[in-house]
């Protein structure tokens, strides 16, 4: 068992150490090599399209996840890189923070000595839950009733069956627990760090440093990819969804469930940071101002400067903008399509028509 781990924490230490362009050609590799599997054994099955049915081309989850899949893995090790960014800023420099950014690391190398690595074993155990459960349904179910349609990969069509299920097995068993695994991790670290910086009240909000966020834009930058990442998650599972033919309780508790996490999972996660981050900004701000007041005329320019450029031009407002429209518009999306295609199937709707 130890050998296990010091072989999964080499593995895990030189994907993290890995390049972004090594990681995306890797991933590149991985997708058309799957690709061309499952290809090769739906046009041995004949499964392209599946009148009334899901074949290979008709499953639009599957063709999404080539692109959704890496480009969550990638946008999850830039959300950890952003934050691992606290190490160059100026304005933090107490060592309780450099403590947890080098926890930080051996957690994202699956460290033996890393208290959250565990996480990583529960990820692999759910991915490895969720691929059991799918042979299962196919092979011990009924797979068309179960999902409301006929499927390309069914035990029927015995090579999309086998190609499938070893996809499904590297992306649900590798790829998305490590994935999710880099997010966690760096999300309970972000909180980690903004409870020490709140506590620590040598830590100063720079109302003049070039980030234009006091020294902390690595916090804001990493709001920008966790709401990305979230995002990604949510479009991959409503458009699984939006695959198959009607709709079954298994289908709208996910639904559910995944809204409700992408609506609230930012306000939960960040609420904190910003509160740290606007109450270090008063502070300054205070101290500033009596400062001011007593006629030290180097603080009121610095004063002036700050009212007059720096709340002119608030930073990056574009993006959360854009962000907040998003959770707001995307869960309204996917049910109005889920019911313009149940709807004409349904005798009453036709009924109601005539």
């Amino acid at each position: 068992m130890t050998k296990l781990k010091r072989c999964i924490h080499v593995v895990a230490r030189t994907a993290w150490r890995m390049g972004s362009w090594q990681v995306l050609l890797a991933l590149g590799l991985y997708g058309v090599v799957s690709g061309v599997i499952l290809v090769a054994a739906a046009y041995a099955d004949d499964v392209f399209w599946i009148p009334d049915g899901v074949g290979l081309f008709q499953n639009y989850g599957l063709i999404f996840s080539f692109f959704a899949i890496p480009a969550i893995l990638l946008s999850c090790r830039h959300y950890a890189q952003t934050i691992l960014r606290v190490t160059k800023s100026h304005a933090i420099l107490n060592s309780s923070v450099k403590d947890h950014i080098k926890d930080m690391i051996q957690c994202l190398e699956i460290s033996e000595r890393s208290r959250y690595s565990v996480l990583f074993y529960v990820m692999i155990f759910a991915g490895s839950c969720f691929v059991i459960s799918n042979i299962g349904i196919h092979l011990f179910g009924d797979s068309s009733r179960h999902w409301n349609s006929p499927v390309f990969d069914s035990p029927d069509h015995i090579y999309s069956f086998l190609s499938n299920r070893v996809v499904s097995t590297v992306t649900w068993v590798l790829i998305v627990p490590y994935s999710v695994y880099i997010f966690v991790i760096s999300t309970i670290f972000l909180r980690i760090l903004f409870q020490s910086i709140g506590e620590d009240a040598t830590i100063h909000y720079d109302l003049i440093h070039p980030d234009r966020s006091g020294g902390m834009a690595f916090a804001i930058d990493a709001s920008v990819f966790f709401n990305i990442i979230i995002s990604l998650f949510y479009i991959f599972i409503t458009v699984f969804i939006v695959t198959f033919r009607g709709i079954n309780i298994e289908h709208v508790a996910l639904y559910v469930g995944a809204t409700l996490f992408y609506i609230l999972s930012h306000g939960l996660v960040f609420g904190s940071v910003y509160s740290v981050l606007n109450e270090k900004k008063q502070l300054s701000l205070i101290n500033l101002k009596e400062l001011t007041y007593k006629g030290d005329a180097h603080s009121f320019e610095i004063y002036k400067f700050f009212t007059e450029v720096f709340s002119a031009t608030p930073r990056k407002i574009t993006m959360p903008t854009v962000m907040y429209a998003a959770r707001i518009v995307l869960p309204m999306i996917f049910p109005l399509v889920k019911i313009i295609n149940i709807l004409p199937q349904s005798e009453s709707f036709f009924r109601y028509l005539m």
